[in-house]
């Protein structure tokens, strides 16, 4: 019998839809998306649950031979909004799926540090002579890096926030497997990334500190893009709904975090005259390395997305995305 075949249709859409609060109709977790729904709303699969808009897709998850909910991940953990509960949570995550995210840091972010590193030393011409030695000149070349980071950047990005959120729901997180969706949501991350930085580059011209609140409103911007599958403004929207009322919290995750976590490369740049580099892989292993603290703030604002969904999902249900 085939797979599809042994799941029940789901009940008439015209019956009454339960709260999940009588004890008649508890809660059950959905082995696809790990999501809670009233048992009366899902499909059984044996000792399994499965919320009927994701029939199919488990259906082909069964046939691939990849198990679906393989733990309970961290949906059992509290989500208090506690800012330490949050770090402890978010170097969980790091922590049992390292390899991964390893392999992230490696095919992803050493890739683009390579790039940058040979056409800088290769190609530009750093004598400002009046005839140039190298073809291109250092301001055409500032532009490579936000380049790479829109393309191989942002590609590791996804796949970053896949770990996290299947992490989060107990799910494979296989490098390989996560790869081809990765790549799918590339369209929609760089939308949504020019759309927050255009909007908070206007706040900064604003006088500043209306930059900082409008990179706090959008810090969520591209975890819902990943978690919820949301288009640009809709996540930016998203974010916005999330972030209102817990706006110091998200501020000192996004904007404070962030930026102490830059650090490193801060520091290395200051001090990049003074290192006597003499190798362009040896200054793109350098770059690499004080790069890595900031994926820590992929996987921070990923478990505060989830503590701020629970937060306000008693009065702000879920809007389609």
């Amino acid at each position: 019998m085939a797979a599809s075949d042994e799941i029940p249709d789901p009940p008439s859409a015209d019956s009454e839809a339960p709260r999940g609060s009588d004890p008649e109709d508890p809660l059950v977790i959905c082995a696809f998306s790990g999501e809670a729904h009233p048992r009366s709303r899902m499909l059984e699969y044996g000792d399994q649950f499965v919320a009927p808009k994701h029939k199919e897709a488990f259906v082909s998850l069964l046939e691939s031979g990849e198990p679906a909910l393989n733990s309970r991940g961290l949906r059992d953990e509290p989500l208090t909004g506690d800012i330490g509960l949050i770090f402890q949570q978010s170097f969980r995550l790091l922590r049992e799926h390292w390899l991964p995210v390893s392999l992230t840091m490696v095919l992803c972010w050493l890739p683009s540090e390579l790039i940058f590193s040979a056409v800088d030393w290769h190609l530009v011409d750093y004598t400002y002579g009046m005839e140039p030695e190298k073809p291109l000149q250092p301001l055409q070349a500032s532009m490579l890096p936000y380049l790479l980071n829109l393309t191989i950047g942002l590609v590791g990005e996804a796949i970053l926030l896949l770990i996290a959120h299947r992490g989060w729901q107990g799910r494979s997180t296989d490098f390989f497997a996560l790869l081809m969706p990765a790549l799918g949501m590339w369209s929609r991350l760089f939308r949504t990334r020019i759309l927050v930085t255009l909007a908070t580059a206007v706040g900064f011209l604003l006088l500043v500190i209306p930059g900082f609140f409008i990179a706090t409103l959008l810090a969520l911007s591209e975890v819902t893009v990943v978690a919820e599958k949301r288009r640009p403004f809709s996540a930016a929207e998203r974010s916005r709904a999330l972030v209102r009322g817990h706006g110091w919290r998200v501020f000192f995750f996004a904007i404070v975090i962030g930026f102490g976590l830059a650090i490193p490369q801060v520091i290395l740049t200051v001090a990049w005259g003074s290192l006597g580099i003499e190798s362009w892989w040896t200054s793109a292993l350098l770059t690499w390395l004080a790069s890595l603290p900031l994926l820590i703030t992929v996987f921070l604002l990923y478990v505060l997305y989830q503590h701020l969904l629970a937060l306000h999902r008693p009065e702000t249900p879920l809007s389609p995305p």
